[in-house]
C-alpha cells in the first residue's frame, strides 16, 4: 500500500496521517492543559536579564509548557497507523524524536523544578544534538548500504553539484541536526511562532518527498522510501496544526524544549536524508535568521564587547523596540515563511 503512496492512491495515506495526527494532537492538547494545570506545570515566563522583555512576558501568566508532548504523540501514533514499519527510516526518526524530545522534556522539566534554573546548558544541549547527529549519519550509511551513495551532498536545489564527503558525513550531519533543532528552538519565543513556521516546512517538506520520488534526477534514498517521509512529514503538520489551535495567541500551553528541539532535529533528519539541506536552508530561511542574529550577537560582544542588536533572538527586538504587537510579528514571520516556500519550490522547479 505504501509503494502506492504516489502513482496510485495519490494523496490518501498522506491526508490519512495529516488527519490522525491532527486528531490525536487535539484530544491530547485538551487533556494534557487541564492535567498540567492541575500540577502547576506553569512556565516562568518572566526575563530577569532585560527589563523591556520582562515587561511584556510577564503578562503571560498561568500558561502551562511541555506541549511539545502533545505533538511527539500525535506524530508517533500517525507513524505506526499509516508509515511502513519495516524501514528503517522510520525508526531513525523515532530515535531522533526519542532523543531530541527527551533532552527537551528534561530541560523543561529542570526549569520547572529547579527554580530559578535555566535547564540545561547550552552546551549540553549542542553536545546532545552533535552525537545524535552523527549517529543519525552512520545509520542513514548502514540504511543506504553505501558510503558513495549517502556521504554525497547532491544539494537540491542545485543537483548539478555533487560533493562527495565520505565518512565527513558524519561531522555534516552533527552540524545540520545541531543547527535545526536550535534554529527552531531560539524561534520559539511568541504564540504561534515557531509552529506555524513549522507546520508551513512539514507540509513543503511532504510535498518535496513525492517530487522526489518522481523527480528523473538520481536521488537513492528517496526513489527507495519517498513514502516514508512524506508520511512522516504530514504527520508532523497535522500534529503543529492541532498544536496551534491551542497556541494561538493569546495561548493556552507552550510547546517548551520538549516540541522544539524535536521538531527542528526531525526537520534536519528528513532533510539529511532526502539529501535537502540546502532546500531546507531556503524554506527554513526564518528559522536561521533567528539564529544567525543569536550567532552574531555572541560572536560580535565577545570580540568587541558590544551588542550589535538591542536584543536577541530578532522577534524580540521587533517586540520590544519596534512595539509591535506580538500577532503582527507572527502574522509577517508566517507570510515570510511561505515566500521562502514558494522560492525553495522554484528553485527545485529550476535548478
Amino acid at each position: 500500500m505504501l509503494n502506492g503512496l504516489v502513482d496510485k492512491n495519490g494523496f490518501l495515506l498522506l491526508g490519512l496521517a495529516f488527519l490522525t495526527a491532527l486528531v490525536v494532537s487535539l484530544a491530547t492538547g485538551a487533556w494534557l492543559i487541564r492535567f498540567f494545570h492541575r500540577k502547576n506545570v506553569i512556565e516562568d515566563t518572566t526575563q530577569p536579564d532585560h527589563a523591556g522583555l520582562n515587561a511584556i512576558q510577564s503578562q503571560k501568566k498561568n500558561v502551562p509548557t511541555m506541549g511539545g508532548l502533545m505533538i511527539l504523540a500525535a506524530i508517533v501514533v500517525a507513524t505506526l497507523l499509516w508509515n511502513d514499519l519495516r524501514s528503517s527510516y522510520v525508526w531513525i526518526g523515532m530515535l531522533v524524536l526519542i532523543v531530541l524530545g527527551g533532552a527537551g522534556f528534561a530541560d523543561d522539566y529542570i526549569k520547572l523544578k529547579r527554580k530559578p534554573s535555566r535547564g540545561l546548558t547550552k552546551t549540553q544541549k549542542l553536545a546532545i544534538q552533535c552525537l545524535l547527529g552523527g549517529i543519525v549519519g552512520y545509520l542513514l550509511i548502514r540504511a543506504s548500504g553505501d558510503i558513495s551513495i549517502t556521504a554525497c551532498l547532491s544539494m537540491i536545489p542545485f543537483r548539478d553539484f555533487t560533493l562527495h564527503v565520505g565518512w565527513w558525513f558524519l561531522l555534516w550531519c552533527s552540524f545540520v541536526m545541531a543547527a535545526t533543532s536550535n534554529a527552531v528552538n531560539l524561534t520559539d519565543g511568541l504564540d504561534g511562532l515557531a509552529g506555524g513556521l513549522t507546520l508551513i516546512a512539514a507540509a513543503v517538506m511532504a510535498l518535496v518527498a513525492v517530487e522526489c520520488s518522481t523527480s528523473p534526477y538520481p536521488i537513492p534514498l528517496m526513489h527507495a522510501d519517498a513514502p516514508t517521509f512524506s508520511l512522516a512529514m504530514s504527520a508532523m503538520a497535522g500534529s503543529v496544526l492541532g498544536f496551534l489551535w491551542f497556541n494561538r495567541h493569546p495561548a493556552k500551553i507552550f510547546m517548551g524544549d520538549t516540541g522544539s528541539l524535536a521538531l527542528g532535529g526531525l526537520l534536519a533528519y528528513a532533510a539529511l536524508a532526502m539529501e535537502a539541506e540546502f532546500f531546507l536552508l531556503i524554506l527554513g530561511a526564518v528559522f536561521f535568521i533567528e539564529e544567525l542574529t543569536v550567532a552574531l550577537q555572541i560572536v560580535g560582544f565577545k570580540l568587541t564587547k558590544k551588542r550589535i542588536f538591542p536584543i536577541t533572538p530578532i522577534h524580540h527586538y521587533f517586540q520590544v523596540n519596534l512595539k509591535w504587537p506580538e500577532q503582527k510579528i507572527v502574522a509577517r514571520a508566517w507570510m515570510l515563511g511561505v515566500v521562502f516556500a514558494v522560492l525553495a519550490m522554484i528553485l527545485l522547479q529550476v535548478f
